[in-house]
């Protein structure tokens, strides 16, 4: 029995065992990050929070999966918190790319980031995917912020994968 979040996601990665394991809003910083384990997993890059509690992103990878850390992007506290690794398989190669954005966080920072480091991205020429919370109710496509989401992710012809609800609230 799960009895706190971490317990709760080492149960989930024994059961479904996933290769790649984005955390957003992990609340470490960088002198305890470390200590988060989960078993199976090596924590392969992360992003912790400077100035404020809470937030930040991680990347976990099945410990059998060959990566190197990358530097990319200009991730800041609250508006644009984000990590990446290249990760080597037998077949192929891929770029994968944890993010958040607090609610509280600036959006014009974030969208100028964001669109920034997937050109970036995409000059690569390689095979990558963005993962992680946005904090962008994208089941409202009348929304303006989801729109503008749309729009860019298009420009660089991706698209989102989220089609029904990830957490239900009051509101």
């Amino acid at each position: 029995m799960a009895t706190n979040k971490g317990d709760e996601l080492s149960l989930m990665c024994e059961e479904l065992a996933p290769e790649l394991l984005i955390v957003s809003e992990h609340g470490f910083n960088n002198s305890n990050v470390e200590n988060f384990k989960i078993q199976n997993y090596k924590l392969a890059n992360s992003y912790c929070r400077n100035s404020f509690k809470g937030g930040g992103v991680a990347i976990f990878l099945d410990q059998k999966l060959s990566f190197t850390p990358l530097n990319i992007g200009e991730p800041t506290d609250k508006d644009y918190e984000l990590t990446g690794v290249k990760v080597q398989t037998n077949k192929s190669q891929i770029l994968a790319i944890g993010l958040y954005r607090s609610p509280s966080g600036n959006e014009e920072s974030f969208f100028s980031k964001f669109e920034k480091t997937l050109s970036d991205l995409t000059k690569r020429n390689q095979n990558f995917i963005v993962m992680g919370d946005f904090n962008i109710d994208v089941l409202d496509v009348d929304n303006t912020t989801t729109k503008r989401l749309a729009d860019l992710l298009m420009s660089f012809n991706l698209h989102w994968s989220v089609n029904s609800p990830i957490r239900v609230t009051a509101n």
